[in-house]
């Protein structure tokens, strides 16, 4: 069974960058990018990423779950 990955998102330059990969490698994954819904979650800041339900807001936790999952090289 595949993860389940949501994208949160307000089209920031850092946002950008995790859809990038994420469509690099063709993962499949919700964009959510209604402020409101953004805001209603709790996130400060964007992207964030929920995956089976773990959410990970800052930027450097997800590049290190993309390198973890083979979608980006440090």
């Amino acid at each position: 069974m595949g993860q389940k990955i949501v994208l949160y998102t307000t089209e920031c330059e850092r946002c950008k960058i995790v859809k990038q990969m994420l469509d690099k490698h063709n993962v499949q994954y919700e964009e959510v990018n209604d402020k409101e819904v953004i805001i209603s979650k709790g996130f400060e800041q964007t992207p964030a990423l929920m995956i089976n339900g773990k959410i990970i807001e800052d930027f450097a936790g997800i590049l290190i779950w993309l390198e973890d999952n083979g979608y980006y090289s440090m």
